[in-house]
């Protein structure tokens, strides 16, 4: 009767069961395309989208902090992702950090962070700190509340856009989690019965397994793409007026569905400029988290 009434996914949810019927799943392993970072990329719109939490213990929430680009045709890049269970001051160094290591590269717009009574201490610590390291931080208030969508109706908000087409994950994101342990994304890290190569890790289950999943931090930090500020508009903006060079033709037009590796120019490294010590943290936090991966080199 409960079965009836409430649908399969939410009893499933309820009760703990570990299977969703086909109808009832929103996303799927083969929507977690892999793209690699290419020059284009340089100077695009770029927000720092976070789900905070208070515990360090292993059976407590995630906090997570997801540096996410969008393109002019809304189009979003997960460029970094950094995911644990950690202290309130471990969570400011976290998001202070991902403005340090992406500055020179992108037009970080701001940090997109719930309106709610924790972050305001957060928010506390990170204006000071920004202070001390001279670092430009705007924060974006999100409300959460009554007459305000819940987790899950956020999250589901999410099925369009990966439906379509319009968020891929870039080869930039670290392998693991920052315990060291749990895998974080392997764009090869799980094998269909039909014997087919998908992508694994947690950001993988916690979507596909959403709303039965035990944790839901990921989807819920990323769920912030489409939510409305406190002045009523969207405030994940796409990337407008960056001149010719930075257009259409020099982004190739995508379908409805990406290809793994874009055509014009994926494969090469970014040119060494300024930046080069970002590429290099990049490339040595990738060698430090690959060994032993069937994941080829960072820039492979």
């Amino acid at each position: 009767k409960k079965l009836k009434i409430q649908g399969t996914a939410y009893f499933s949810a309820q009760y703990l069961n570990r299977c969703l019927s086909a109808a009832d799943q929103l996303f799927y392993r083969a929507q977690f395309k892999q793209e690699h970072w290419a020059e284009w990329m340089d100077g695009m719109n770029a927000y720092i989208l976070t789900d905070t939490a208070t515990s360090d213990h292993d059976d407590g929430c995630y906090s997570v902090v997801a540096m996410v680009m969008i393109d002019g045709d809304d189009i979003a890049y997960v460029a970094d992702l950094v995911v644990g269970q950690w202290r309130p001051h471990r969570v400011s160094n976290e998001i202070l950090g991902m403005i340090e290591r992406w500055e020179d590269m992108l037009r970080i717009k701001g940090v997109v962070m719930e309106k709610i009574g924790l972050n305001k201490v957060y928010r506390g610590w990170l204006e000071q700190e920004a202070k001390k390291r001279k670092l430009s931080l705007r924060i974006f208030d999100i409300p959460r509340g009554v007459n305000i969508p819940g987790k899950k109706q956020r999250i589901r908000g999410l099925q369009p856009r990966f439906e379509a087409g319009r968020i891929r994950f870039l080869n930039t994101i670290p392998r693991y989690c920052n315990d060291g342990k749990s895998v974080l994304f392997d764009p090869a890290g799980y094998r269909g019965d039909n014997g087919e190569i998908l992508p694994g890790g947690e950001l993988v289950d916690q979507f596909i397994r959403f709303p039965m999943h035990k944790f839901l931090d990921i989807p819920d930090a990323l769920a912030d793409l489409e939510a409305i500020g406190m002045d009523g508009r969207q405030v994940v903006q796409r990337t407008f007026g960056r001149g010719k060079e930075n257009q259409s033709s020099s982004r190739p037009r995508m379908g409805r569905y990406a290809p793994d590796i874009r055509k014009r120019g994926m494969k090469s490294k970014p040119s060494a400029n300024g930046s080069s010590h970002f590429w290099k943290d990049l490339a040595r936090r990738a060698e430090n988290q690959q060994q032993g991966s069937k994941i080829p080199s960072l820039w492979r």
